[in-house]
């Protein structure tokens, strides 16, 4: 299974001054360096509602939990790539547990996979 990652591709819209590149933009290169030849899929939105602690990144699949890290930075992107590798292998997305301590503490947001 491929895994996805959802960046904010709108962080730092509110920075005075703008960077450019924006922090999201960053994280996109990272990642895709990160990833490599592995098989992970990027999609860059307008916002993922993590503004006020940018950059945000999320791993969304259907009937799995969904997971927003926040104030994230390029370094991360070799763990989110791992992270987002074990999270398309899982049956639910529940997988907190498994991500280094640094991803865990930028864990903004974790919604349950929805019930039948």
């Amino acid at each position: 299974m491929v895994a996805r990652l959802m960046v904010c591709a709108t962080c730092d819209r509110y920075a005075e001054p703008r960077a450019a590149p924006s922090r999201g933009e960053r994280m996109i290169a990272a990642l895709r360096e990160a990833a490599g030849a592995e098989p992970v899929t990027l999609r860059v939105v307008e916002c993922l509602n993590g503004c006020t602690r940018p950059c945000t990144v999320a791993l969304r699949a259907l009937g799995k939990a969904s997971l927003r890290f926040s104030g994230l930075a390029p370094e991360d992107a070799p763990a989110l790539v791992a992270l987002a590798e074990i999270y398309a292998a899982s049956a639910d997305g529940e997988v907190v547990a498994e991500a280094p301590p640094a991803l865990r503490a930028r864990l903004t947001v974790h919604t349950p996979a929805p019930r039948s």
